[in-house]
């Protein structure tokens, strides 16, 4: 599984990567925040990851967030997971895929997720 960080604190990203580095199913590209839209936008074309992880990125400042959600949609990943240290929220993008005959089929997909508290 090749997965994507993009950090905006150098030593969690770096100790993130490392974690992940540690077991072999994973491949880690890792991407400091102060990059442009274009280049995350470049780099997922490039490495195709299954996953993006934005930590603590100031999704205001570059637009990060926007592109992440770009790929999702367009299907050049699977997952998005983006953490916020501040109160360590995590919050899980997810992509899928399928055709809609009527408007049950998009009901029961939104259903799909929800789950009670």
């Amino acid at each position: 599984m090749h997965i994507l960080v993009i950090s905006d604190r150098s030593m969690f990203g770096e100790g993130l990567c490392a974690l992940l580095s540690d077991r072999s199913e994973f491949q880690v590209l890792r991407m400091g925040v102060h990059v442009e839209r274009q280049e995350v936008l470049a780099q997922v074309a490039l490495h195709r990851p299954d996953v993006i992880i934005l930590l603590d990125c100031p999704e205001e400042e570059n637009g990060l967030s926007l592109a992440a959600v770009r790929c999702l949609k367009n299907g050049w990943v699977r997952k998005i997971v983006t953490v916020d240290r501040r109160d360590n929220s995590l919050c899980i993008l997810r992509c899928r895929r399928c055709a809609i005959e009527h408007v049950q089929n998009l009901v029961e997909a939104i259903m799909d997720d929800v789950q009670d508290p």
